[in-house]
């Protein structure tokens, strides 16, 4: 996704968001948040954005890539809530194997919880807008296809991870910070940014440079979409 389209699109968000609150505070009664609708209750999450960084050797280069995510979760209560998400986030490295650009993309698994910040310091009430903090663990899968398919034709072999075939196989934390705009008491936009702090991934990004990771590696994605409550 290009960036200049990215930007467009937060920008339409926040507009429509803008007329959306100045209706509301010129006393109009259509849309307005009601109910106990934030108490408690099960929603979906969907979101369209960019990933950023990313580990790569010193003969490479890697641009931003598209970052999804989807997730199904539970409010318990007024301050805290559970979600399980997943993500793709995909990766395009310069150069790759015989100098060509290869991509790559990875798919991951995570289970999190979340505090409702606004409503823990300010109190359970309702609100046109929310702040959400997030964090879990996980698992996530690198696939790069060109190198799959090198290994295969060179050396007659599949690469094994432990969790699936072809894929470089790792844990990980996520952290993110999910502000939230409310439509009415089904749906609000929401703005995401997520940091993935990712352990025991093998190779760079650049995989055909055959450079192991030494510790640590991180993506970081920023997304915006739709909460829909059920």
């Amino acid at each position: 996704m290009k960036m200049k389209s990215l930007l467009l699109l937060i920008t339409i968000t926040i507009f429509s968001s803008s007329l959306i609150y100045a209706q509301r505070q010129q006393g109009a009664s259509v849309g307005v948040v009601k109910t106990n609708w934030y108490k408690k209750g099960m929603f979906l999450d969907g979101n369209i954005g960019a990933r950023f960084m990313g580990a790569t050797s010193e003969h490479a280069e890697m641009s931003t890539g598209l970052a999804l995510s989807g997730s199904f979760g539970y409010t318990i209560n007024e301050f805290v809530g559970v979600k399980g998400r997943m993500d793709y986030l995909g990766f395009k490295v310069t150069p790759g194997y015989n100098d060509v650009s290869n991509s790559l993309y990875s798919i991951s698994a995570s289970a999190e919880g979340f505090a409702r910040l606004l409503q823990i310091i300010g109190g359970p009430v309702s609100r046109d807008y929310g702040l959400n903090f997030h964090a879990g663990v996980g698992i996530t899968s690198l696939f790069n296809p060109a190198y799959r398919n090198y290994v295969k034709e060179e050396y007659n072999k599949d690469l094994d991870g432990p969790f699936f075939k072809n894929a470089d196989d790792m844990f990980h934390v996520i952290l993110g910070i999910n502000p939230q705009f409310h439509i009415n008491s089904k749906f609000s936009i929401n703005l995401d940014l997520s940091h993935f702090i990712q352990f025991k991934q093998h190779r760079t990004y650049d995989t055909f440079n055959k450079e192991i990771v030494d510790g640590p590696t991180g993506v970081m994605a920023f997304s915006i979409g739709l909460t829909m409550r059920l």
